[in-house]
């Protein structure tokens, strides 16, 4: 009895993480309501699950709801809307890394950089594994938390110190990123040397970075965020050589496994990069904004999204900025 009970909670659990993922998807930034209605219809299928279970457990908390509700506002621009279930579910034990990991950013987004330093600082100090052993998600939030505090102490001028944080979380990346090329997790690995990259470059070991960014492209060629991490990062410091190898990378890229999308920012920034290195426009990034801009039969339904196709049209001077 007690094992058919443990398998029935086990399955529970399972659709429960099956239901964050689908209310992940229904976040659509150009319309949030959608993923409003699955909140709210979660909620109430978490409340009966706990009425039949008898009691609370942390993976039906509705706080992983107002979790994921949280960052689609901030990725919809709305962060108005993401603070307050931020810091209704700030105290949930389970919880409180993540929820300090995305109002640390938020207010790092906003310049305020002391706000940012207090909750990530805190939260870095207070992360301590559950386990006997570090796990990789404990790692992995160690990391991430190290990352955004170097880069709030930086913002704040406290240059040394950001330098401090980030060694450190550059040995926790290393770490993942060996563990996860062991494991053979493709996705995860790109995500590791993105991020290991990032951080050599900021460490002052730009070519290792770069190569780093390079090598996470590799891991995974097919993964839209590797793209889109290596080069926006890459543009914002004005590498024009390692960007456009990327970008060269990205867009022989079929668009089954590299989006529309995604070509057409990366094209947006290459061809803004080079104007500004005082190159010739990238004649490859042009050509594709203006097929683009050209293209009268759409190949699948309309979508609000495809507000970026106009956005060719004026980054090609088809557009005036009024239009």
């Amino acid at each position: 009895a007690r094992l058919a009970a443990e398998e029935r909670e086990a399955r529970k659990k399972e659709l429960v993480d099956l239901s964050i993922i689908r209310l992940k998807v229904r976040m659509d930034p150009e319309d949030v309501r959608p993923a409003e209605r699955e909140a709210e219809d979660l909620r109430r299928r978490f409340t009966d699950v706990r009425r039949q279970l008898g009691g609370q457990t942390p993976w039906l908390s509705d706080g992983l709801i107002d979790l994921e509700l949280a960052r689609g506002y901030v990725d919809a621009g709305t962060p108005d809307k993401a603070m307050p279930l931020f810091e209704r579910i700030r105290g949930e034990g389970h919880l409180q890394a993540e929820v300090a990991l995305q109002l640390g950013t938020l207010h790092l987004r906003r310049g305020q950089a002391r706000r940012a330093i207090e909750i990530l600082g805190n939260a870095l100090e207070n992360h301590k594994p559950d386990a006997p052993h570090e796990t990789v998600g404990f790692v992995e939030m160690q990391a991430k938390l190290g990352r955004a505090l170097g880069a709030a102490l930086e913002l704040n001028g406290s240059t040394e110190e950001a330098r401090n944080v980030w060694v450190k979380a550059a040995h926790a990346w290393e770490r993942l990123m060996v563990e996860h090329v062991r494991r053979k997790n493709v996705d995860d690995s790109a995500e590791a040397f993105i991020e290991v990259g990032r951080l050599y470059y900021q460490l002052g070991r730009r070519e290792e970075g770069i190569q780093k960014l390079l090598e996470a492209i590799e891991q995974n060629e097919s993964r839209d965020p590797s793209y889109i991490d290596a080069l926006s990062f890459l543009v914002q410091r004005g590498e024009v050589d390692a960007a456009l190898d990327i970008f060269r990378r990205l867009i022989a890229r079929p668009s089954r496994t590299v989006s529309e999308y995604v070509k057409t920012y990366a094209s947006l920034w290459i061809l803004d990069l080079t104007r500004r290195a005082g190159r010739a426009p990238d004649a490859e990034a042009e050509a594709y904004l203006r097929a683009l801009d050209s293209r009268r039969i759409a190949l699948r339904p309309p979508r609000a999204a495809a507000w970026y196709v106009p956005l060719a049209g004026y980054a090609i001077g088809r557009r005036t900025y009024e239009q």
